[in-house]
């Protein structure tokens, strides 16, 4: 079977979910992933949103479709958001203390 299987609720939501509308508003740091052989989003659109935010990081993961289905795609995935996360939250962040 190719592709990937999804309940009828998540093709009922797709619908109604406007994700760049959405991700036009945003002004926070966002961190994407997106495989440049996405068989689902066309890549070029993850693009277009970091020229919308610039605070927003595109981090290419090469030869992956949509879900990432190569394991080796995790753990580099989570490598790089573990570094934005320290890059993009501690930077300057004094710790709040209650």
């Amino acid at each position: 079977m190719e592709g990937f299987p999804v309940c009828s609720r998540f093709v009922q939501e797709m619908h109604s979910i406007k994700p760049y509308q959405i991700m036009k508003t945003l002004s926070c740091a966002v961190l994407m992933f997106h495989g440049d052989k996405d068989s689902i989003v066309p890549y070029n659109t993850s693009g277009e949103y970091v020229l919308w935010n610039r605070k927003s990081r595109l981090v290419t993961v090469e030869g992956s479709d949509h879900a990432f289905p190569n394991p080796l795609d995790d753990n580099r995935v989570i490598a790089q958001s573990v570094e934005w996360f320290l890059e993009t939250h501690s930077r300057n962040r004094p710790c709040r203390t209650s």
